[in-house]
């Protein structure tokens, strides 16, 4: 073999051997990038489930807060809820107070007393005139009131300065017209009071009205309590001289008198109607109702918040520079025994 040949040969080899080392060497590329390939998805895989995972772990975590924050929402819930009620029922009590309070204190602060004309309306027929013819061959003029007392019957309860002295008394009023009053006795419940009780006569047949049909409410009106308030509302009822007017009847001169009606208060008290000055247990009053000469013996009304009582007779005058006051006798020193 020549040396032109093995050269040919040599390099027909060589490049046997280097189409096989190509070969070769694309083999192991192929499986170079493979298990590199293998290994970057293995650790892609690793990557990606560690991500999950922390997802997850995360997802997890944002539910139980979430969780957790519907549990808070629920509990401040509750706890608004309740808030609320607590705050209805302290509104609730407040008003509830607020409202005993109010009617408490309208309870407790006393409303303007009144005496109203349907009021006295039942007791003004109950007063009647009282007129007597005296020895001394004078007159005297008063007011009385109609009772029924035990053990007399029909009487008028007037003033014992009215009647002393007469030899004989009638009473006169729209109502009963004229009707005579036994003077033979004088009743009364103490010596110590200005009071007479007379008897009413006994019925005539010519008596229109018979005393049966007189009103005697007077007598069953509740008494006023002992000792009256200052300011207590007042009714002064009588046949002062003030409503007296001269009048003619067929050529004949003669006098009409009027039931007269004034109102005002208890002004004060007068003590001298108890110890040391007096003998009676209750003071008398001062009253700012207008009285005349003629009022002595008639009734004085006032009113509580029980309504209308008896409070006492008119009685005297107490006679002031500018101004006079009424001074009426209590009712509880008229029938002291």
């Amino acid at each position: 073999m020549t040396f032109g040949n093995k050269r040919i040969v040599f390099f027909a080899k060589l490049s046997s051997i280097w189409k096989y080392s190509r070969t070769a060497l694309l083999l192991i590329s192929i499986v170079g990038l493979s298990g590199l390939g293998i290994f970057l998805y293995a650790d892609y895989a690793a990557k990606k489930t560690i991500e999950t995972e922390k997802t997850q772990i995360l997802l997890e975590e944002q539910q139980k807060r979430l969780e957790e924050a519907e549990m808070k929402l629920d509990d401040l819930k509750q706890q608004a809820e309740t808030q609320t009620d607590n705050l209805k029922k302290r509104v609730e009590d407040l008003t509830e107070s607020q409202n005993r309070l109010l009617q408490e204190s309208k309870q407790s602060t006393p409303k303007e007393i009144i005496i109203s004309s349907a009021d006295i309306a039942q007791y003004l027929t109950g007063v009647v005139q009282v007129y007597c013819n005296l020895y001394n061959g004078g007159s005297s003029s008063g007011s009385g009131s109609l009772w029924t007392v035990s053990n007399i019957g029909y009487s008028v309860l007037t003033n014992k300065h009215v009647v002393t002295g007469s030899k004989n008394c009638i009473i006169m009023s729209d109502e009963v017209l004229v009707k005579d009053l036994s003077i033979e006795r004088l009743y009364n419940w103490n010596d110590a009071s200005d009071i007479a009780i007379l008897k009413i006569g006994a019925l005539k047949p010519n008596d229109i009205v018979p005393p049966s049909n007189f009103n005697y409410k007077i007598s069953q009106l509740r008494k006023c309590d002992v000792k009256m308030p200052v300011g207590s509302p007042v009714v002064v009822i009588g046949f002062p001289i003030s409503g007296k007017q001269g009048v003619t009847v067929y050529g004949y001169s003669a006098s009409d008198w009027s039931r007269i009606t004034t109102n005002g208060i208890i002004s004060a008290y007068d003590d001298t109607s108890v110890y040391p000055i007096g003998s009676l247990p209750y003071f008398n009053y001062f009253v700012s109702a207008k009285m005349d000469a003629g009022n002595s013996g008639g009734v004085v009304i006032s009113k509580d918040q029980s309504g209308l009582c008896l409070l006492g007779i008119p009685t005297w005058l107490s006679i002031g520079k500018y101004e006079n006051q009424g001074i009426v006798q209590n009712i509880h020193n008229v029938i002291y025994k």
